[in-house]
């Protein structure tokens, strides 16, 4: 079973211990792992083949790889700000000889940024940014009439076992998270028809998750205790896929241009 982000391995970004460990394992982020095995089956069932896929925010450009790889007919491009990344993604890409995918450092803003789009994918993007209506507007109008954007974020509180507690202070994040009803809000505003909407990170992953913040603090800290610990949160993790939660600490909707 290939690991997803394995193809990580081949990036210079990493020592020669490093790409050892992301082949074994994938790529050592489990938040972005967790959000990836709730998002990426919902992102299938709303793309045919043959289209084009516009991923905000693509970091590193996991998310962006993978559905290159599921959607080999379509075209999918991963924008971020982060010039480097880019270019390390790009290269990356190359390597792979996935020609269906690239990467540019663009912000959807640009008076450049006017091609139209099948899907806009957003994965964790709207907490980052203050002004998150005028983001969600300006991707309805990137896309072709029918087209979907895809968005998950983090909801405002953690749900474990039953109990509630506030979202993490994250660097970088002007807010902890949503409520479902803010996000839908978001969505009705820009125009958008609600076709799906749902909640990710069941108890079991939330604690993976929880116990992975205790030792990075969200910001890649204390590598090198991590990764002794990631392949028992990754276990954990696993495990609490198996779980469709009713109220997560995670939210996701589906929206179609009209």
């Amino acid at each position: 079973m290939t690991m997803l982000g394995s193809e990580f391995c081949q990036s210079p970004d990493f020592s020669r211990l490093e790409r050892l460990y992301i082949k074994i394992f994938g790529m050592p982020i489990l938040g972005m792992r967790i959000r990836a095995w709730r998002m990426i089956p919902i992102i299938k069932k709303y793309l045919k083949d043959s289209c084009r896929v516009l991923d905000i925010g693509s970091g590193r450009g996991v998310f962006t790889i993978e559905m290159g790889k599921c959607l080999p007919q379509s075209e999918v491009i991963g924008v971020d700000l982060n010039q480097e990344k880019v270019a390390t993604a790009n290269d990356l890409v190359k390597a792979l000889e996935l020609d269906n995918c690239c990467f540019e450092a663009k912000d959807i803003f640009d008076q450049s940024c006017v091609d139209k789009f099948d899907c806009i994918v957003a994965i964790d993007v709207l907490e980052h940014i203050e002004d998150d209506l005028t983001i969600v507007k300006k991707i309805y109008d990137l896309l072709n009439k029918s087209g979907k954007l895809i968005v998950h974020v983090p909801h405002k509180y953690r749900y474990l076992f039953g109990r509630k507690r506030i979202n993490f202070d994250i660097e970088g994040h002007v807010r902890p998270g949503y409520l479902m009803e803010e996000l839908e809000q978001l969505f009705i505003q820009a125009n958008f028809k609600i076709i799906e909407k749902g909640y990710t990170y069941s108890s079991l992953e939330t604690l993976a998750n929880d116990l992975s913040y205790l030792i990075t603090e969200g910001r890649e800290k204390r590598k090198m205790l991590y990764s002794l610990f990631f392949p028992v949160l990754l276990a954990i993790s696993i495990l609490g896929r198996r779980v469709k939660p009713r109220r997560g600490s995670g939210v996701y909707i589906v929206g179609e241009r009209s």
